[in-house]
């Protein structure tokens, strides 16, 4: 396990929610995968937020639930 991995996974232990930030390409981003899977590995609650106000963008797979971002939904989620 490479050392950004070992930390990530340290920090999402940590953690009640991952929030996924999600780009045009974050559903393929190997990084993000592999972050996803370690959150579903240690029973993390995953959400996801679109990053930006334009655009279709794809869910990353596995990752729960895609929002729009906006306050309220950011707010309800962390609440």
């Amino acid at each position: 396990m490479r050392m950004w991995e070992e930390k990530a996974r340290s920090a999402i232990r940590r953690s009640e929610i991952v929030i996924v930030m999600v780009g045009p390409k974050t559903y393929k981003a190997s990084g993000v995968l592999k972050e996803v899977r370690m959150a579903r590995e240690e029973g993390i609650r995953i959400v996801q937020i679109i990053g930006y106000r334009e655009g279709d963008y794809e869910p990353v797979p596995n990752a729960g639930k895609l929002y729009r971002w906006n306050w309220e939904n950011l707010k309800e989620l962390l609440c």
